[in-house]
């Protein structure tokens, strides 16, 4: 993806899906992220950055991926 500061960045996307390890919240946030980064209304600055500081190997705990998604679908541009 192109970002403005660091220009063309690969990036690993993580989904929620129905009926997997995710609940039904995480599937709702996980579509309202999607649905504000489609529409621009979210850029994925913030997101990038929060996972170039973490070890590339480890993932999120379910409470710190929920509290990340009701952060990211909250924050304003």
């Amino acid at each position: 993806m192109e970002t403005e500061d660091d220009g063309t960045v690969e990036a690993d996307a993580m989904a929620a899906v129905t009926g997997g390890i995710h609940t039904p919240d995480e599937y709702a946030l996980s579509r309202t992220l999607l649905a504000r980064l489609a529409d621009g209304t979210t850029t994925v600055g913030e997101l990038l950055g929060r996972r170039r500081d973490e070890p590339a190997d480890v993932a999120p705990t379910k409470d710190q991926r929920v509290a990340l998604l009701r952060e990211w679908t909250a924050a304003s541009v």
